[in-house]
């Protein structure tokens, strides 16, 4: 009987930074369609933070998601997050690309 060897190949770290960018991305899209097609904001509207949890993790989504895919809308200068993270805030480019 002979000894099978494998050997794992893990890809680059960057691969996996790219997925969570791109999941990341891929939750600020959907914050955006819950904020305008759900709670019908419009740019400048404030969103309270635990108020959205409520909806998002009602429609199945999953709330450790949420801080990622927020802070990338933020970079993309969709939303402005509020010093204590109590609110966010729906900008006029957040909108557009809802």
């Amino acid at each position: 009987m002979g000894i099978i060897c494998a050997t794992l190949a893990f890809p680059p770290r960057s691969t996996f930074a790219m997925t969570d960018s791109a999941q990341a991305e891929e939750t600020a899209l959907a914050i955006l369609d819950v904020v305008v097609n759900h709670f019908m904001l419009k740019p400048g509207d404030v969103q309270i933070t635990p108020v959205f949890l409520r909806v998002w993790e009602g429609k199945g989504q999953d709330e450790e998601l949420f801080e990622p895919g927020l802070n990338y809308a933020a970079q993309q200068g969709w939303v402005e997050i509020a010093a204590d993270g109590g609110t966010f805030t729906l900008t006029q480019s957040g909108f557009d690309v809802a």
